[in-house]
């Protein structure tokens, strides 16, 4: 996702973002924790994630959309019906792909008022793309 790739070597990611603001086991985080890296054991990205924040900008373009600007339903629509997938409960999308979606909250969950469109669940609040095999098959 953008200049961080699975598999780049930590020296690599800090290369391309600079020291880590917070680092815990095996995962690092930039830009107020809104760009996370897990890290494998032997040291390389095994997960990218960005956060919806609009103070940083991030962007997750698939097909020339912004997966964390489009509407969910919308995003569903961009990712392949075909494709093999896992939804939880309208809170997680994860594609066989490894890329994967999060929201804490559904629409159908929120009142009259939320805060924000990133908080009334009609938007996706993270992208992540993984590594072969972090997702669990029998979840895909």
């Amino acid at each position: 996702m953008g200049p961080v790739r699975v598999g780049m070597t930590e020296r690599e990611v800090r290369d391309v973002l600079g020291r880590p603001e917070t680092q815990r086991d095996l995962n690092r985080w930039w830009a107020e924790s809104s760009l996370s890296v897990n890290l494998d054991e032997q040291g390389r990205v095994e997960l990218v994630e960005v956060s919806h924040d609009p103070e940083f900008g991030w962007r997750a373009l698939c097909d020339m959309s912004d997966l964390l600007a489009a509407p969910a339903d919308e995003v569903r629509a961009i990712l392949h019906p075909e494709q093999p997938r896992y939804e939880e409960d309208g809170y997680s999308l994860v594609c066989a792909t490894g890329l994967a979606l999060w929201r804490p909250v559904k629409p159908e969950d929120v009142g009259d008022e939320p805060e924000d469109d990133h908080r009334d669940g009609r938007f996706w609040s993270t992208v992540s793309v993984a590594a072969a095999g972090y997702w669990p098959t029998a979840r895909v």
